[in-house]
């Protein structure tokens, strides 16, 4: 039986973890819990990953927060599991950075078109409110590329799939501005 190194596992997470905004630390515990396939309480998450019990609380918080991992008791202990693949959870992710951070800059850059009589600002604005709106089309495109492709037996999309998704999300879009 070949033996693989948890630990370059782990970093690999760790590095992806904090490319999107999570964390090394929750990157480490959420990559554990994908590896092991298998509920854990958080004394055995610590043994294994020998990070400060502080540190893994937190981790596993920021994970229970973002709908990456549940936590349910068992007896007196807590326990902790993930039931959602890499792409699921990188799925998570991208709605929580919707919601966090693209959502409120959209909402004040909305709000303040018509606060300044300045046209030369009014029209940045806008161009800045396209340029927000093609990212939220690209990401919500992305999303459903990835919840239909995120089951454990689904395989990749060929090219051709990936754009009648991009097509019927733009079609959807177009009919529901056409209908306002």
């Amino acid at each position: 039986m070949i033996e693989i190194d948890v630990r370059r596992l782990l970093s690999s997470f760790a590095k992806m973890s904090k490319q999107w905004g999570i964390g090394e630390s929750a990157g480490n515990v959420w990559g554990f819990l994908l590896y092991e396939a298998r509920p854990l309480s958080q004394r055995q998450i610590e043994e294994n990953i020998k990070f400060s019990r502080g540190l893994i609380s937190r981790s596993l918080t920021r994970l229970v927060d973002l709908g990456i991992i549940e936590k349910f008791k068992k007896g007196r202990e807590s326990y902790y599991s993930s039931d959602i693949s890499l792409v699921g959870g990188f799925d998570k992710i991208m709605e929580n950075f919707l919601k966090t951070e693209i959502e409120p800059v959209m909402n004040y850059l909305s709000k303040n078109l018509n606060r300044t009589e300045d046209e030369t600002t009014q029209e940045k604005i806008r161009r800045m409110i396209g340029e927000y709106e093609k990212l939220v089309t690209g990401i919500q495109v992305f999303s459903k590329i990835m919840k239909r492709y995120s089951s454990p037996d689904a395989r990749i999309p060929t090219q051709a799939e990936i754009v009648k998704v991009f097509e019927n999300h733009f079609k959807s879009r177009q009919k529901s501005t056409d209908g306002c």
